[in-house]
């Protein structure tokens, strides 16, 4: 029965630990793994395997897969599995090729090298302690800046995101589940995500109340409105959903004219639009109207329809705005500047 059982360890003893070191490298390497990211788990779990298992096409095969399945229960997209299943299977094979070169004599000091690589893929796409730490701080005084007194937030654990290789916080509000959004650090600077995107679901009641009096104006216009920033909510001012204060009277929205490319037409449409909307009762100083082609948006009519803001139409092509829409049914954008 002994040398039954010693057969059947040496035959499954091995790949069983194999796997397991895999499982656990995958599960500290993936964002939910929180701190552990950080550290050198996987590479350690690489070196532990080659030390235990010797076939190295094997190993990199469990680790590869273990990367894979451990991601896809994080919910990852498909890029992301291959690249954590990549990542997995690289860690293992270099690992064990760095023992091999550490057993002979008289290239063991070549080991640093593959060992190395395994370590700094652990770095890229895992982070380090001392960006963790700086995160730890930064993001620890924003939210009790910002969110201290707040009770229909719940606040995640830090996470790294390796596309962008920043630490990272979900803020997802107790009442509604869409209010959600990601708090960024990046080195001193903070990027509330939630924020922003509850504002845009404070304001979408009110940006379609102006683009269904546009469009039943103009039927035939070619127009997109977007929802730019409530002004009674200074910069820094955590936004929180729901809010019950009616605040549509300091809401700005942009109409972006993306068929107008020259400013004659241009201001003529504005002062169209302008009109159509102030006799349907909406307060026209919180529209900004741009146009240009799709993409670009040099032309500006700012805030109300006068000969100082017609003059301030914008032809400066240094300073150009860029409109990019990651989600246009959302209307969750990014706004830049090119500076040519």
């Amino acid at each position: 029965m002994k040398d039954k059982l010693k057969k059947l360890y040496k035959t499954l003893g091995g790949p069983v630990i194999c796997a397991l070191l895999g499982f656990i490298g995958a599960a500290c390497i993936v964002p939910s793994a929180g701190v552990l990211t950080a550290l050198p788990i996987l590479p350690l779990c690489g070196i532990c395997a080659g030390l235990l298992f010797p076939k190295r096409g094997v190993k990199t095969a469990f680790f590869a897969v273990c990367g894979m399945l451990i991601s896809a229960g994080y919910a990852a997209e498909v890029p992301n599995i291959i690249i954590y299943g990549v990542i997995c299977g690289a860690t293992a094979f270099l690992c064990d090729y760095g023992i091999c070169l550490f057993k002979k004599e008289k290239v063991r000091f070549c080991a640093v090298f593959p060992l190395g690589a395994a370590v700094a893929l652990q770095l890229v796409f895992g982070g380090n302690l001392v960006t963790y730490f700086n995160a730890v701080n930064v993001s620890d005084n924003y939210i009790e800046n910002n969110y201290a007194n707040s009770e229909n937030e719940i606040i995640g654990k830090l996470e790294y995101d390796f596309l962008t290789r920043t630490w990272q916080r979900e803020i997802v509000s107790k009442s509604y589940a869409e209010a959600r959004g990601m708090l960024t650090v990046c080195d001193k600077v903070v990027f509330d995500g939630y924020a922003k995107k509850t504002e845009y679901l404070l304001m979408d009641e009110e940006r379609a109340r102006v683009a269904g009096i546009l469009r039943k104006a103009f039927p035939d216009g070619s127009f997109t409105v977007v929802s730019e920033r409530i002004n009674c909510y200074p910069n820094g001012t955590a936004i929180t959903y729901p809010d019950n204060t009616d605040r549509s009277e300091d809401m700005v929205f942009s109409v972006y004219l993306g068929a107008l490319t020259d400013s004659e037409g241009f201001l003529k449409t504005c002062s169209e639009y302008r009109k159509a909307l102030k006799n349907a009762g909406i307060d026209t100083d919180k529209i900004i109207f741009r146009g240009g082609g799709w993409g670009l948006y040099p032309m500006q009519e700012v805030y109300a329809d006068t000969p100082f803001c017609q003059a301030k139409v914008k032809y400066n092509c240094g300073n150009v705005f860029d409109r990019r829409q990651d989600n246009l049914d959302k209307h969750f954008i990014k706004d830049n500047f090119l500076y040519n």
